[in-house]
């Protein structure tokens, strides 16, 4: 892995990979191939040479074909994509945009005070 992710993960702190990533990297490569293995889906490896690039291969294949990997291979599947885009991008790393197509909310939501949108949202559901 290159030391960019690993800044990377240490500023995001989302699993704590600051001393022993390359240890629960290569853990999480076997177990994630144990998985495959288990579930009998044919994975590629040998296209990605890097450690990062195999955990991110190797968890594409599984999602693909309906295997979920656990909550810490999708942390740092995300960091590892979150890293990929900054150096593809030159360093520079857009959040998506939130918005959505729409009119926004109706006035009564837009205006209204708490109890009001209390009211509105619990309507008819036997408030």
């Amino acid at each position: 892995m290159s030391q960019y992710v690993f800044t990377l993960v240490a500023a995001t702190n989302l699993n704590r990979l600051t001393e022993d990533a390359p240890e629960v990297v290569s853990k999480l490569i076997q177990s994630l191939r144990r998985i495959a293995k288990q579930a009998e889906v044919k994975y590629k490896h040998d296209k990605a040479d890097d450690e990062s690039l195999r955990v991110f291969v190797i968890s594409e294949y599984l999602i693909m074909f309906r295997y979920r990997p656990d909550l810490r291979c999708v942390e740092i599947l995300h960091i590892l994509q979150t890293g990929n885009q900054l150096t593809e991008n030159g360093g520079k790393f857009r959040l998506r945009d939130g918005s959505v197509a729409g009119k926004g909310t109706t006035p009564e939501f837009r205006e209204g005070d708490f109890q009001s949108m209390r009211d509105l949202i619990y309507a008819g559901r036997g408030a």
